[in-house]
């Protein structure tokens, strides 16, 4: 969730339902009372939730915000005045309180906590314990024992505890290099914290003030800044209480719903493994968008088009059910399912940054994103688990021929597109073989008169500059009679519009051809610079005649250059598009 989330109000209070289930309870509660919860049922952060991962930007945003609240509110005229900062989902255990939603805002606030308590240590060090007792690491010195209010995840729990949690006159234990990306977050947000603390108790105490100004933040933090804490009394009511919130547009990723639930339910001695395979996916994919678009085409690949806003309850009630007629485990589903998330977030890697040793399908991978058609993703994952590489690369050529001919040149729904490829991966997921998935993807290609007589017509806007590019560097690959010969990328050959799109003198239907594919062609970045706004024939005997491409040669008998001759060489490149986009999706070799 972000921080801003809304604006500070009056009073704040819940709408309490006539009827609340007796598995959850909504209430308000600022962050000190969830921080001083009473003992021994401490927060704490279960093993397979993720690690702190708040970044500079969130961590400044949470600090301009107090601040700023602050500053609204001066002296006593914030009593009764809340900053709503989200929701949180608690289970109460009877022993803990397990965090599932709200980890990221309550470990933050127990990291500025800390600065709080280490910047104030040496003006008043009773001040300071009383922050240290109150809210991050209570003492027991008849039992010998230290109890930190939160205790964070496996991974972040012993350096949280030394570099946060713990009160000692030493500097706080520094992260080493190889450590968990986490550790260093947290480090880094405690120096943004400390920072910000240090700079402007050096003002307020320029007038006088000892730790007025801290104190007064210390408040606004624990006693005005609220949450809506929602707990319950099992997970699966959290869980339940999840898909209501992500219903309701609060934006909880879809990939952290299932993260939680899937991991929930493995068996405990098989939870280190589950959480690794999600770690090395999220490596692989990303975390936020990244993962959910992952687990998205993933599912979709063997499972058929499920929509993003249904999929965390598609996924948990389907392995549900798989459990129950399967007669297996659900937790051993839930770690199978766990594997494949991740054995896909290495194909789904490749395919985002598109790396392949054959440097076509490289080159389709990239034109994939440009076209906006990474429903294709789904496709291809399923054939790069079931088929061979070659197979692989046959089964890409056809993706892009179906783009070209349905998405980009004949405009159909791409709703239709979607459709298709996702079925397409369903038939190779189910062993069908790659027979079966073209067939289904030829069902939908255009034929072969509107095909050509579209693209006699086709222009490309500026937005649209790396899909004409596309299709130029496959038309001169064609062209090519090498077949050695492959186009560079944007940053070495460029786009050229042969009729400038800043003429010195314009056409009466400039608008009606500038754009036009049969204007524009391939060119060197250092010709194309030189060629600019040139007339014709200038650019024709300076560059064109430079130019080593096969696309340039057309111009050696071309006199004079205007519309006609645009619509010429557009409906010359329509016949050489039939032969590299057939409608049987796969060209001859």
């Amino acid at each position: 969730m972000q921080v801003r989330l809304a604006n500070p109000t009056q009073d704040f209070s819940m709408n309490t339902p006539q009827i609340i289930p007796e598995s959850f309870e909504p209430t308000r509660k600022t962050l000190g009372t969830i921080l001083s919860f009473a003992e021994p049922q401490v927060l704490r952060v279960p093993p397979y939730q993720r690690h702190y991962s708040w970044e500079d930007e969130q961590v400044k945003s949470f600090w301009d915000d107090l601040v700023a609240f602050r500053g609204r509110h001066p002296g006593e005229a914030i009593q009764k005045k809340f900053y709503f900062l989200g929701a949180a989902v608690l289970v109460n255990t009877g022993s803990e309180y397990l965090i599932l939603d709200g980890q990221q805002r309550l470990s933050t606030a127990t990291i500025l906590l800390a600065a709080m308590r280490d910047v104030i240590r040496n003006a008043n060090r009773a001040a300071a314990d009383q922050v240290q007792n109150q809210y991050l690491l209570r003492e027991d010195y008849f039992k010998g024992k230290k109890n930190p209010k939160l205790l964070m995840n496996d991974s972040d729990r012993d350096f949280f505890r030394q570099h946060i949690q713990e009160f000692s006159d030493a500097p706080p234990v520094a992260p080493k290099k190889t450590a968990p990306r986490s550790h260093h977050r947290i480090a880094k947000a405690y120096r943004i914290f400390r920072d910000r603390l240090e700079q402007g108790w050096i003002k307020a105490r320029s007038k006088e003030d000892d730790i007025g100004w801290i104190g007064g933040l210390l408040q606004a933090l624990t006693e005005n800044m609220a949450l809506v804490a929602v707990t319950a009394t099992d997970e699966d009511s959290a869980a339940s209480i999840f898909e209501t919130l992500n219903d309701r547009g609060i934006g909880l990723s879809v990939n952290d719903l299932l993260r939680s639930w899937v991991l929930s339910k493995v068996d405990e001695e098989q939870r280190a493994d589950a959480l690794d395979f999600w770690n090395k996916a999220e490596a692989d994919a990303g975390q936020g968008r990244g993962a959910g678009d992952l687990i998205r085409r993933s599912w979709v690949s063997t499972h058929g088009d499920v929509k993003a806003r249904s999929l965390y309850r598609t996924v948990k009630l389907t392995l549900e059910i798989e459990a129950e007629k399967s007669g297996t485990a659900l937790s051993e589903v839930c770690l199978d399912f766990s594997r494949r998330i991740r054995d896909d977030a290495r194909n789904y890697e490749q395919l985002v940054s598109a790396e392949h040793e054959d440097l076509e399908t490289a080159e389709l991978w990239r034109f994939f994103m440009s076209a906006k058609a990474t429903a294709a993703h789904a496709t291809l994952l399923a054939a790069m688990r079931e088929l061979q590489d070659s197979e692989v690369r046959v089964l890409t050529r056809a993706l892009e021929s179906l783009i070209v001919r349905h998405n980009i040149i004949c405009a159909r729904d791409r709703s239709e597109f979607e459709t298709a490829v996702y079925e397409a991966a369903v038939n190779i997921s189910s062993k069908k073989g790659l027979v079966s998935a073209l067939n289904r993807l030829r069902a939908l290609s255009p034929d072969e008169q509107e095909f050509s007589t579209l693209f006699a017509k086709v222009y490309f806007k500026k937005q649209q500059a790396a899909i004409a590019q596309h299709l130029l560097r496959r038309l001169e690959a064609r062209l090519s009679t090498s077949e050695e010969t492959f186009v560079a990328q944007a940053k070495k050959v460029h786009l050229e519009h042969i009729y400038p799109q800043q003429p010195t003198t314009k056409w009466e239907h400039h608008a009606d051809y500038v754009d036009r594919l049969g204007n524009l062609t391939l060119l060197a970045q250092k010709l194309n610079s030189g060629a600019s706004n040139k007339d014709f024939n200038k650019k024709k005997s300076e560059y064109y005649s430079k130019s080593v491409l096969k696309l340039n040669e057309y111009f050696k008998n071309v006199t004079t250059w205007g519309p006609a001759e645009i619509e010429a060489r557009q409906e010359g490149l329509a016949e050489f598009a039939q032969q590299i986009w057939p409608k049987s999706l796969v060209s001859d070799p």
